[in-house]
């Protein structure tokens, strides 16, 4: 018998057990020899086909493209172009599923609470196509603003799409940045900050300031003219005549112009005045507590300012309304309120004192509120 050609083109010498068989030499073959044979013989059959060899009922075949939803949109990006303050700006963009297979919207939503998106149908059949619509409030801010839409799908190669938004907050009359915010202010300090009312060159017109005042406000405004990098009109500098008691200081100042589309502006005051003891938060609700249930919270204090020592700190309150605990945590002090489960029903109206071991420092306080329910009948 010939031997079979080798992958290569050579030839692959035959089994001699195989030779005995197919020339029908039937002396009889060691064991060893007669399962050499056997297996020799074997491979030589033609294969049939196994059940384990056929597809799958409704596999696709090997190879095949697999059924997807595929994202695209009409375009990714919109420039709302020159915008002012206080704007609501829309935009829609096209959503079509240029898949195999239904796609699914799963949400629509913003880098930014300025903006937000919705979509008109959440699945879409291949080749559909759906509107997302679009809304950015320009609010307070100003000069040139980028935010982002993400869109999440089902789409395998791509479940988070982006659509980018800008926006130039450049036409009318701009305030920037649009409040007084002094921050962190050291007691017994009289602080200063500054704010611009100005007009872009090309998108604004001149204006003059007719007036400017601080009701129930122990701060002077000082205004001077500005000109800088195409902005004109007016730099506002707000500073407190005598240092401000510790706690929040919050009020308006009303700046007035002979501008008529924008004859009056209603400017925040903010401010947080803190002796040595610095905290995270000065007022704290609890909200609506079931009768029974009791409530927790927390505050952080620490040193106000470098080189500052407090000490031991503790708590208490003084109506006892709640309960207050003080865990220190590295240069810092936790400070734990507690309504206990066996709070009275009713308004809930009590103040943490916060002290240190500083000779003559007063408390730092906490305001604490909320409400109790009445028990269940």
């Amino acid at each position: 018998m010939g031997a079979p050609p080798g992958a290569c083109g050579g030839t692959i010498p035959a089994h001699p057990a195989a030779v005995r068989y197919a020339t029908g030499d039937m002396r009889p073959v060691a064991p060893l020899r007669l399962a050499t044979l056997l297996l020799v013989v074997v491979a030589t059959l033609p294969r049939r086909a196994r059940a384990e060899d056929a597809p799958a009922t409704g596999a696709p075949p090997a190879g095949a493209p697999v059924a997807a939803p595929r994202v695209t949109f009409d375009r990714e990006a919109h420039d709302f172009g020159p915008s002012a303050q206080e704007q609501e700006l829309r935009a829609d963009f096209r959503l079509t599923n240029a898949g195999t297979a239904p796609l699914v919207v799963k949400n629509v939503r913003a880098d930014c609470g300025c903006a937000g998106g919705a979509v008109d149908a959440t699945e879409l059949a291949p080749g559909a196509t759906t509107t997302i619509r679009v809304l950015f409030r320009t609010l307070t801010m100003s000069g040139t603003l980028h935010k982002r839409i993400m869109v999440d799908t089902n789409d395998p190669a791509r479940p988070t799409a982006e659509l980018k938004l800008k926006a130039d907050v450049f036409q009318g009359i701009v305030l920037a940045p649009a409040r007084f915010f002094f921050g962190d202010v050291a007691a017994g300090s009289k602080p200063s900050t500054s704010m611009r009312v100005v007009y872009r060159e090309g998108y604004g017109t001149p204006f003059k300031l007719t007036g400017v005042e601080a009701p129930n406000l122990d701060v002077a405004v000082e205004p001077k003219p500005c000109d800088d990098a195409g902005w004109h009109g007016y730099e506002l500098t707000a500073t407190f005549k005598s240092p401000p008691k510790v706690g929040t200081v919050s009020g308006v100042v009303i700046v007035r112009t002979d501008d008529p589309k924008y004859p009056r502006f209603t400017v925040p005051v903010q401010a947080f005045v803190s002796g040595k003891i610095w905290l995270d938060r000065r007022s704290i609700s609890l909200g609506i507590v079931p009768a029974g249930r009791g409530r927790e919270t927390a505050v952080i204090a620490r040193a106000f300012g470098p080189g500052v020592e407090l000490g031991t700190v503790t708590a208490k309150a003084r109506k006892g309304v709640v309960e207050a605990k003080v865990v220190p945590s590295g240069k810092e002090w936790v400070v734990t309120i507690r309504l206990p489960e066996s709070a009275a029903p009713g308004r809930i109206e009590d103040v943490i004192e916060i002290t240190s071991s500083i000779p003559g420092e007063p408390p730092a306080e906490v305001l604490v509120v909320g409400s109790v329910t009445e028990p269940p009948k």
